[in-house]
């Protein structure tokens, strides 16, 4: 971000800022601070509790009082989960964990913050900023709104935007504005315009927190700064057992249910917009837009958006690995005219984008996808898409890219539970229809052909010229006997891809059962061998 105007004239004096042992605490923007202006990364739970040691410093503090503090809510005054904490907070405030001397250990009683902390009052700049929004989709995420009626649960409510937007700065295509500018806005009726102008920021997630008894509500909504329109909302109810375990479950909800409501947001922007200087993102961008279009024609303009987006600029690795996936596409619906070419400049284009985009779990999805269509290379594609999951969990995308891969190196089981999750993820994708076919060749696979008949059709009532759902739901339906139903099916591809047979469709496939599984019921159903 690049700040345009700045008034330098308003000033405010931080009151609640407390210094102790060379450390600096800052409870509104919700930090603590070295002597070089380093952070120390602090969860929710361990910021609230060294907020209890600052309030009762010099006094020796039970564990039932710490944990009330921490949790808002009594436990057993012997909670040894409080001790846990104390010893996490330790190894990041003392020098010496192992002989600590802030946080001492009082037998029989609890625990002694042993320094009374300064308070610090410096002069602190607020500046009133109209910054450039970045290329990138970016959001902010909002203080949520306590409802609950209890001061003592906004912790809970910091927490949760703590944790969200954490796992949303995981999503590499994201910018993501970090916590410290989003807490500006805590306690403050806010313009969601307003903010994104200030920001720089094209969407904001803003919520409420609702706790009544032992139960929770989240409730939130993903909005258009420039418009104020609502891209998503949902709410989500849980039992308050573990706060904590709560807090990780609503978190994989809301990203996974964010991530592609972006992407689809930022499409809907790309068709709206004549570009006026094309960069590498927004061809990038434009030729997403094109990419699961039904023509020959659309997956050419598409590969011509995404070269020009590589020429601009040929270190921005989204582009190859979608490029990669455009190749994929290419051959499997028939459309190459130079399959032995366009397999190795897919491959190429897989091999680039692995390694440009190793921190990006979007792009190595994408290239592990492709490389296990495109090779033999099956423990490599699995290797990729397994780490695009291990940075981002909750990812629709990478679970239904993974899903395919786990498929093409002969393991139906681990697909469906990827595609499950993935579904569950985000229900209401609008590329749901690939987890559905997926779906569908693995129950094909497995033996399950009244399953598979079932997905294929929900993928084709999505996109009726999918032929990744036509073509098992073809052998799914001659395996139980209604050939009339199958043949149907079969003749309408072969009128589509005349050139398909069992052997081209399941060399990608690595041999062993579920690759026979499926050579089985695609030779029942008619196709030439």
């Amino acid at each position: 971000m690049v700040a345009t105007e700045i008034n330098r004239d308003r000033t405010a004096t931080a009151l609640e800022r407390l210094g102790f042992a060379g450390l600096v605490y800052d409870i509104g923007a919700h930090s603590l601070t070295d002597a070089a202006g380093g952070d120390i990364p602090l969860t929710p739970a361990e910021f609230n509790l060294l907020t209890a040691f600052l309030r009762g410093a010099g006094r020796a503090l039970s564990r039932d009082h710490l944990m009330q503090e921490v949790a808002g809510r009594d436990t057993e005054a012997f909670d040894r989960s409080i001790d846990v904490l104390v010893g996490r907070l330790r190894r990041k405030i003392e020098r010496g964990p192992g002989l600590p001397r802030l946080i001492k250990t009082i037998p029989r009683v609890g625990y002694k913050f042993t320094e009374r902390p300064t308070p610090i009052e410096v002069p602190v700049v607020v500046p009133m900023l109209v910054v450039e929004t970045p290329e990138r989709p970016s959001v902010a995420v909002l203080p949520f709104e306590n409802l609950s009626g209890e001061p003592e649960q906004d912790y809970f409510a910091d927490g949760m935007v703590e944790e969200i937007t954490t796992a949303l700065s995981r999503v590499r295509w994201f910018f993501v504005i970090a916590r410290n500018s989003s807490f500006t806005y805590k306690g403050r009726a806010v313009d969601v315009k307003q903010v994104g102008r200030e920001l720089g920021v094209r969407y904001v997630l803003e919520g409420s927190v609702r706790k009544s008894g032992d139960r929770v509500r989240i409730s939130a909504q993903l909005i258009e700064t420039e418009t104020g329109i609502h891209i998503w909302a949902d709410r989500f109810d849980g039992v308050v057992e573990d706060l904590f375990d709560l807090q990780d479950e609503i978190t994989t909800r809301v990203v996974g249910a964010i991530e592609p409501q972006l992407r689809d947001a930022e499409l809907q922007l790309a068709r709206r917009q004549r570009p006026r200087n094309p960069t590498a993102y927004d061809c990038f961008l434009r030729g997403m837009a094109k990419y699961f279009s039904d023509s020959r024609e659309e997956n050419d303009a598409t590969m011509a958006l995404l070269q020009q987006a590589i020429a601009s600029d040929p270190d921005f690795a989204p582009p190859y690995g979608l490029a990669s996936s455009c190749y994929v596409y290419r051959l499997g619906q028939g459309w190459s005219d130079n399959p032995r070419e366009d397999r190795r400049l897919g491959i190429e284009m897989a091999q680039t984008a692995a390694r440009l985009g190793s921190g990006d779990p979007t792009v190595l999805a994408l290239a592990g996808h492709s490389l296990g269509y495109l090779t033999n290379e099956y423990d490599l594609s699995l290797s990729l898409t397994d780490q695009a999951l291990a940075l981002n969990p909750n990812s629709a995308t990478a679970l239904q890219l993974g899903g395919w891969a786990r498929l093409f190196a002969g393991d139906p089981e681990t697909a469906m539970v990827y595609f499950l999750r993935g579904t569950r993820l985000n229900p209401i994708d609008t590329k749901r229809f690939l987890l559905d076919s997926g779906l569908a060749y693995a129950c094909v696979m497995l033996g399950r052909a009244e399953e598979s008949v079932g997905w294929a059709r929900k993928s084709l009532g999505s996109a009726p010229l999918w032929i990744f759902a036509a073509m098992p739901l073809a052998g799914a339906l001659m395996v139980l006997g209604r050939a009339d139903e199958a043949k149907a099916a079969v003749a309408q591809l072969l009128a589509r891809i005349p050139r398909h047979t069992v052997s081209r469709e399941i060399r990608v496939y690595k041999p062993g059962p579920a690759r026979d599984a499926l050579a089985k019921a695609l030779t029942l159903a008619g196709f030439p061998p």
